[in-house]
């Protein structure tokens, strides 16, 4: 039911995400790809991301 929708506002093309307010946080955050369930990529990271503020997590190619 919930797919047949149709959307109330008709996008006109030019999409704008809406400004986030306050910040974000990730508490115990861990990773498995499907492809290796049982290798933890990442293993219970904290962190947070304070508004206005740009983060990046980057490593080499494959890691």
């Amino acid at each position: 039911e919930y797919l047949d929708r149709q959307p109330i506002q008709k996008p006109n093309g030019i999409l704008q995400p809406r400004e986030l307010i306050g910040d974000i946080e990730f508490n115990n955050v861990s990773l498995t790809y499907p492809a290796r369930p049982n290798e933890i990529t990442i293993q219970n990271m904290s962190f947070k991301i304070q508004s206005g503020q740009t983060c990046a997590f980057v490593g080499p190619s494959g890691s």
